[in-house]
């Protein structure tokens, strides 16, 4: 199934369906689990910090987040999360260099972390679209069933005159979610992770 897509308007749909998917707080339940680096403070309350910066973010208080998640980083420079969820507060304020570097820290810490992975391919695709479309094609690697990811490959492979390759990419995007089909109207709130992908904690349910 053939997904036509005037390549003139691709980049606005492409920036908004990737930009608020990483943009979305994504929450996640709060849990041991690979958290990077090491420390003698349990990990109990290196959680607890980070579940509770989450709600502040949630509500809109990023003082009192970033706070939060530098005392985890004190606490263990190489928290994922942290460094995930300050590149989501950065990217949302448009600090492109900012978020790109907490999101590298994150990568450091666990390569193959997908939200960090998505959120740096909507920022590439304005400013380096050729490095988006490596990304994309990583989370695919990583995560055959990604339908926002391999859908805003498609749109930037039809904004770079890749035609068959991104109908390809467009229609299998829409078999795995249909309500992609409606290209005019792609929700800026589409998939758990749009233009920025949400906040995580411990445990991310974020999925592109």
């Amino acid at each position: 199934m053939g997904v036509s897509v005037p390549v003139g308007h691709g980049d606005a749909r492409l920036t908004r369906r990737a930009g608020l998917g990483a943009v979305t707080v994504v929450l996640a339940a709060v849990a041991c689990g690979c958290s990077g680096g090491s420390s003698s403070t349990p990990q109990p309350s290196i959680d607890k910090m980070l579940a509770t910066g989450l709600a502040a973010q949630q509500r809109g208080d990023l003082t009192t987040a970033e706070r939060l998640y530098q005392q985890v980083l004190d606490i263990q420079p190489g928290n994922v999360y942290a460094h995930y969820n300050l590149g989501v507060i950065a990217q949302q304020a448009d600090k492109t260099a900012a978020a790109l570097g907490e999101y590298d820290a994150a990568l450091k810490s666990k390569p193959g972390y997908v939200p960090a992975l998505f959120n740096e391919a909507v920022i590439y695709q304005t400013t380096s679209p050729t490095k988006a479309l490596t990304i994309y094609r990583r989370i695919l690697a990583l995560q055959p069933v990604s339908p926002t990811a391999q859908f805003n490959l498609g749109l930037l492979e039809a904004r770079l005159g890749m035609t068959k390759q991104a109908d390809a990419d467009l229609s299998k995007a829409v078999r795995q979610d249909p309500t992609l089909a409606d290209t005019g109207k792609v929700s800026t709130h589409g998939s758990p992770l749009a233009t920025t992908s949400p906040a995580a904690g411990p445990v991310t349910s974020a999925r592109p």
